[in-house]
């Protein structure tokens, strides 16, 4: 390969490969609360679950108080 095809991989060929695997990582995951207000162009990015926190995927998924009882349940199915 010469310098031009190396250059065509630098310049086309990567970006193009690192641009699939952000959107491959971005859609993997529900969109949030807060991702769709900025979708939508919306003032509203409360929790879904309606505790009226920001709706970040860590809160989301894990510090949502309408959520910790099914990961207490959780936790007690696999320690028994």
């Amino acid at each position: 390969m010469g310098l031009l095809g190396c250059m065509v991989v630098l310049f086309l060929v990567i970006p193009l490969i690192l641009r699939e695997m952000q959107i491959k990582t971005i859609m993997r995951h529900p969109p949030t609360p807060v991702r769709m207000a900025i979708i939508k162009k919306s003032e509203n990015n409360r929790c879904w679950r309606g505790c009226k926190e920001n709706g970040m995927l860590i809160h989301y998924w894990w510090e949502c108080n309408l959520v910790q009882p099914l990961w207490k349940q959780l936790e007690i199915y696999c320690i028994a």
